[in-house]
């Protein structure tokens, strides 16, 4: 996906657009978050398969992966992603060093300066790369990256995606204290942020001049206050309590039984993508990107137990490169 995303990029795909995002990399998505929120879910699970494998061919592989994955990430130009990809790969780095400090694996630096290498490399050669049109022009990759402090102060005002989510945000949150315990129930969002949203201009406390309906959202942009407006404080809690109680379960049975399995945390670190870029997207609503979301979380429950976890790749034995 991430290599199809290149093509793309490159002005090389054989296909006419699909989507409404023509100046966008959508590769085999509709949208370019949809896109970027997959590839930075695959990539902690790339990073610790390459890390993990002794197998030259292996490793040769999974570091090609990564890179296309990376790629893809970057090229699709949304911020929340990559946000999102960062804190996936400080899980994993994080669980790195837990495994090293305990002895459970060796250092291989060669290993990980390849991937720094790459990770690098590729970054310089997109920085100055257009990724999205502006209303003042091309963005590169780079000013992309720099518009992340746009999130909060005047910067607000003249980034109209972000601009537009806190719209959302506040439509939502008027729908949450309407309903706060209980929600308004589930699949109800649309509907009731038309409602809420008309109520809103109509009582002067929402614009009217440049909002139609074609801006009305099907979804929150963020899962949380979407699972608090529709299954209320009850169903929010619930959310977060099974993450909470999956991710810690399985961390303190790899504490326990002292597993050199890496990709566990690459598992975790995929959660923690999924989790943070739901703070700005929708991921769980996704079939595709919630499918590798819910099939994490389900082989970290697995790992729950005090018992051996199994890996969740095989080891590959080979000479090391």
């Amino acid at each position: 996906m991430g290599g199809y995303g290149l093509l793309q990029h490159l002005h090389l795909d054989p296909l006419p657009p699909g989507t409404l995002f023509v100046d966008r990399v959508v590769s085999v998505f509709e949208n370019p978050n949809t896109l970027a929120n997959f590839m930075a879910a695959l990539l902690p699970l790339a990073m610790a398969a390459f890390l993990q494998v002794q197998a030259s061919k292996a490793q040769v592989l999974f570091l090609s992966s990564v890179g296309l994955i990376y790629a893809g990430l970057l090229l699709a130009g949304s911020r929340g992603a990559w946000w999102a990809a960062l804190a996936g790969v400080l899980v994993l780095a994080g669980g790195y060093l837990h495994q090293i400090r305990r002895r459970v694996t060796q250092v291989h630096w060669r290993w990980i300066g390849t991937l720094l290498l790459l990770l690098g490399t590729i970054t310089f050669l997109l920085s100055r790369e257009t990724v999205i049109q502006g209303p003042a022009g091309p963005v590169s990759m780079q000013e992309r990256a720099f518009s992340s402090k746009n999130i909060i102060g005047s910067g607000v005002q003249q980034d109209p995606s972000i601009n537009h989510r806190y719209h959302i945000w506040q439509v939502t949150w008027q729908m949450i204290q309407e309903h706060p315990l209980l929600g308004s129930g589930y699949g109800s969002y649309a509907r009731r942020f038309l409602e809420v949203r008309q109520a809103l201009q109509n009582q002067g406390e929402f614009p009217v001049e440049g909002w139609n309906t074609h801006f009305d959202a099907l979804y929150a942009h963020n899962e949380y206050l979407q699972i608090w407006a529709e299954s209320g404080l009850l169903g929010l809690v619930g959310f977060v309590g099974l993450m909470v109680v999956v991710v810690a379960g399985a961390v303190k049975a790899e504490w326990q039984t002292k597993s050199p399995d890496l990709v566990l945390w690459g598992a975790i670190g995929l959660i923690a993508v999924m989790l943070v870029d739901s703070l700005v997207n929708y991921p769980l609503r996704l079939p595709l990107n919630s499918t590798i979301f819910w099939l994490a979380l389900g082989m970290l429950a697995n790992n729950r137990s005090s018992t051996p976890p199994a890996r969740l790749i095989p080891q590959i034995e080979g000479p090391s490169p």
